[in-house]
């Protein structure tokens, strides 16, 4: 198979394992879109999450795992200005929070998961390529 097609499937996978991570630790409760549609339509269950005494698990695993999923994804083009670009993004993604706690908790540790990881995937990246 070849290699784009198999860094996109297991980008893919991560991104929902990060969405099934986060739904069982955090809940459906708090999701913003949850919100708006139950303010609305009232079709989604609301579920509270399973409470899990492990401030990595709860608070960065599905970061690194989003971030890793994205940079996979997008190295399928070959072009590190990319995995910058997704870099720039996530920290928008975090500023944004800041600004509109619609949309999250600011956490500066967030933007600094997200310059290692990715960090550490282009160099993984360029060492893989030599």
């Amino acid at each position: 198979m070849e290699k784009r097609v198999v860094k996109l499937f297991i980008g893919h996978l991560l991104i929902v394992s990060a969405i099934v991570l986060y739904i069982l630790l955090h809940g459906t409760s708090n999701l913003f879109v949850v919100k708006k549609m139950n303010g609305m339509l009232g079709i989604i269950p609301v579920f509270y999450g399973i409470k899990i005494n492990s401030i990595f698990l709860n608070g960065y695993a599905v970061d690194i795992i989003w971030i890793i999923s994205f940079n996979l994804m997008i190295s399928i083009f070959n072009n590190r200005f990319y995995n910058f670009f997704v870099l720039c993004f996530s920290i928008f993604l975090e500023v944004l929070q800041l600004l509109n706690n619609n949309f999250g908790t600011f956490d500066f540790i967030d933007i600094l998961i997200y310059t290692v990881t990715t960090t550490l995937f282009i160099l993984f990246m360029k060492k893989k390529e030599t």
